[in-house]
């Protein structure tokens, strides 16, 4: 799964485990997602984009090395993750 994410552009560092139990939907925008080495995204969602009052926008998402997007967690557009962080079940970033 992380070499097809990184064919679609995402910058994934080495040892990464994404989606060990899979997700819905998983990263919508991967060429605008940077993710760390030692990182873990589990069933989470990883969304680059928001549509706010008509208004669309793209922007990049980071997941700092070690840190940890746990079951149901959200981030969203241009939002960052700090080295060895953890967004615990059921949190929006």
């Amino acid at each position: 799964l992380v070499w097809w994410f990184r064919s679609l552009g995402a910058q994934i560092g080495r040892e990464v485990c994404l989606y060990p139990r899979g997700a819905d939907p998983m990263m919508t925008e991967p060429d605008l997602v940077q993710i760390g080495h030692f990182a873990c995204v589990d069933s989470a969602s990883v969304i680059a984009h928001i549509n706010s009052r008509g208004h669309f926008a793209l922007n990049a998402i980071t997941v700092g090395p070690g840190a940890n997007l746990r079951a149901d967690s959200r981030l969203l557009s241009g939002a960052a993750m700090m080295p060895g962080s953890t967004l615990l079940e059921h949190t929006l970033v």
